[in-house]
């Protein structure tokens, strides 16, 4: 059975492409949201095994989503992505929280599919 992978990114070009990248690989099964509240009901109703979230949305912000998913009960690991740190920042910091792994953007697609097999426990 394909790892499910829930991409939730207001930049609906970058979202596409995530979803399409993803997708290409039988391992995955990828959907796209360009909106926190738009992810919300689908990931409680049918949580994802990865939820790849962007920090900086308008309305509901990615940390906040990913906090009413957790208080919903929902412990799937959390791939935040954000432009305030570069990528070699995350690493370097390797700023790992809980079920949460922090990584800066511009990301490149083959280093967050390597995350995602690391927040999967997957070598």
């Amino acid at each position: 059975m394909a790892t499910s992978v829930y991409i939730v990114e207001d930049d609906a070009a970058f979202a596409e492409v995530l979803e399409l990248y993803f997708n290409n690989f039988p391992e995955f099964s990828a959907v796209a949201f360009n909106s926190a509240h738009a992810a919300l009901s689908r990931i409680i109703s049918h949580p994802p095994d990865v939820l790849i979230l962007d920090i900086m949305m308008p309305g509901m912000q990615g940390d906040e989503l990913a906090a009413r998913v957790r208080d919903a009960g929902i412990t799937c690991p959390v791939i935040i992505l954000t432009g305030l740190l570069s990528p070699e920042e995350a690493e370097r910091r390797e700023y790992c929280i809980g079920n949460r792994i922090v990584a800066g953007k511009p990301v490149p697609l083959n280093v967050l599919k390597s995350l995602v097999h690391r927040v999967l426990g997957h070598k």
